[in-house]
């Protein structure tokens, strides 16, 4: 097994958690992973003691003899965050800057956040965004995209933990 597959694996578990304000039983996020994801109830339990230890606030509690787990009340959606105009506009600029996890699910987070973000830019604000993105150049210059080194990432990531 790669060793990517438990971070990605852990990512796709908080992402369910995320989705759910009832919890779900092992067997219920066993069967909500992708097949090439899927693994032993055993697994999911360890990526869950994990996630616990990395102090994500999970929950575990028995409901008609099974045990749910959840995000604790209040971590599901953070609250609001309060940025100025121009920090909106700032991370709409920015959006270049994730290029290359284009193919990851870290892009597609960073993606949904910055849809949220610049549907609360207002349409005149976005004109000056974009007049910037032409003026400006985000020059991060020639770059790998991640989801064809995924075996290189992997030995990394073996090597590292």
């Amino acid at each position: 097994m790669p060793r990517n597959d438990q971070v990605t694996r852990q990512w796709h578990v908080l992402q369910r958690l995320e989705g759910s304000t009832r919890g779900l039983t092992l067997d219920e996020l066993l069967a909500a992973l992708p097949p090439d994801l899927t693994k032993h109830p055993r697994t999911i339990r360890r990526d869950l003691d994990a996630l616990e230890a990395a102090h994500f606030p999970l929950l575990s509690e028995r409901v008609e003899g099974r045990v749910r787990w959840r995000l604790l009340d209040g971590f599901r959606n953070v609250p609001a965050l309060g940025l100025s105009p121009t920090e909106l506009m700032a991370l709409a600029f920015t959006r270049q800057l994730v290029t290359p996890l284009e193919g990851t699910e870290i892009k597609a987070a960073l993606d949904s956040a910055l849809r949220k973000a610049t549907a609360r830019i207002p349409p005149s604000a976005m004109q000056l965004v974009q007049q910037l993105e032409g003026t400006f150049s985000v020059g991060i210059g020639p770059h790998k995209r991640y989801r064809h080194h995924r075996e290189t990432i992997d030995r990394l990531t073996h090597a590292i933990t």
